[in-house]
């Protein structure tokens, strides 16, 4: 009887473990409606998944949902925010071009990339013909 009792603590915390691992995994779902840039990598348009490492928050992953192209990024933190009402993307637009540039999340992280040298070359090109960042909400997670 001690062993089965053993064995049912056991399992219920593997369970445990592996359910807190799964909300670690929470993955950020966004469609995007244009093709974009992202460290000098064409992505076309459609549905991404967007994963953030939680521990330290400067890795993020844009992942094709059905392509699966996936790109892998060093984010830094652009600044303390208070938790907004929503996730976004941020897109910085130069003529057709877009190029990916942050996260917002609800938890008040807001995370840039270093802009790109792709990026670099199209801005300096662009001169001061440059349209407003572009913003897609997170559509929700999986």
């Amino acid at each position: 009887m001690k062993t089965i009792n053993t064995a049912a603590v056991l399992l219920a915390a593997a369970i445990g473990l592996g359910t807190s691992g799964l909300n670690a995994q929470t993955k950020l779902v966004a469609n995007i409606p244009f093709d974009f840039s992202v460290k000098g990598k064409v992505m076309p348009a459609g549905q991404y998944y967007v994963t953030r490492d939680l521990k330290t928050g400067d890795m993020l992953e844009l992942s094709n949902a059905k392509e699966g192209g996936t790109a892998l990024l060093v984010s830094y933190k652009a600044q303390v925010t208070e938790p907004g009402p929503k996730s976004k993307l941020v897109f910085n637009h130069y003529g057709d071009r877009y190029f990916f540039s942050e996260l917002w999340t609800t938890d008040g992280a807001h995370r840039r990339v270093t802009p790109s040298k792709l990026e670099e070359e199209v801005k300096a090109s662009a001169g001061k013909i440059q349209s407003p960042p572009v913003t897609i909400d997170i559509a929700g997670t999986r």
